[in-house]
């Protein structure tokens, strides 16, 4: 039986229903749409980064403060979900539910992580928005080409997460695109901190912005990779 703690707070979550358990097949669809619906709350903070990266000077406190409440829903969900499966797991599952199910718990913490990737970029943006670094506009046009590559990429997975259909080879060209992009931006920003010194405190925050949506583009490939059924 669920726990006190595991009904209340299953409220964070659409799907998921303890009453679905003895019957896994629909359990485990439940299971992918919640995490289709904790893809739209990344997808939301991606959103609200390229707002941050592309007017870095407004006064955006509001979206700073609206991403920082998203990453903690996404830990909370993250939470539930664990809780869902491991009691799913006692349940009676075929082979392939049982490996259905381990490929889940990795996409959960996948996701937790993406969360904790953009929590990183929006505090690498306040911390560059608060000391007013300077930076050239062709940063912020190549950061906001990334951003854009990598919340395609994350729309791309999300839409397929209930599919479980074979879409490896496109995941891995648009992992390609983004591994391009990082290694171009980073090569642009080292040679923008050894051209002028006052680009420096800036092209070290964008250096690890770019680490960050690299993650992200990292942990998306596992879950496409759960999809396509090789994990």
């Amino acid at each position: 039986e669920p726990t006190a703690r595991q009904k209340r707070e299953a409220s964070e979550l659409k799907y998921i229903d303890y009453a679905l358990v003895p019957t896994p097949e629909l359990a485990l669809l439940a299971a992918r749409k919640d995490m289709q619906y904790m893809a739209d709350e990344l997808l939301k903070m991606l959103s609200d980064l390229e707002d941050l990266i592309t007017d870095p000077l407004g006064d955006k406190g509001s979206v700073v403060t609206e991403l920082m409440r998203r990453e903690e829903k996404v830990d909370r969900m993250a939470e539930e979900m664990v809780d869902y499966l491991t009691h799913l797991s006692q349940a009676p599952l075929s082979y392939d539910e049982s490996r259905e199910l381990a490929g889940l718990l990795h996409t959960v913490t996948d996701y937790e992580r993406m969360g904790d990737h953009c929590e990183q970029i929006t505090k690498l943006l306040r911390r560059r928005h608060e000391y007013r670094y300077p930076f050239v506009e062709d940063a912020q046009k190549e950061m906001l080409q990334l951003a854009k590559a990598v919340q395609d990429f994350v729309r791309f997975v999300r839409d397929n997460l209930t599919e479980r259909k074979d879409i490896i080879e496109k995941a891995y060209v648009m992992e390609e695109e983004i591994n391009r992009l990082t290694k171009q931006l980073r090569k642009s920003n080292i040679e923008r901190m050894s051209s002028d010194p006052k680009f420096v405190e800036g092209g070290i925050i964008h250096i690890n912005m770019i680490t960050s949506y690299e993650k992200i583009g990292d942990h998306n490939v596992n879950i496409a990779e759960e999809i396509s059924g090789l994990r």
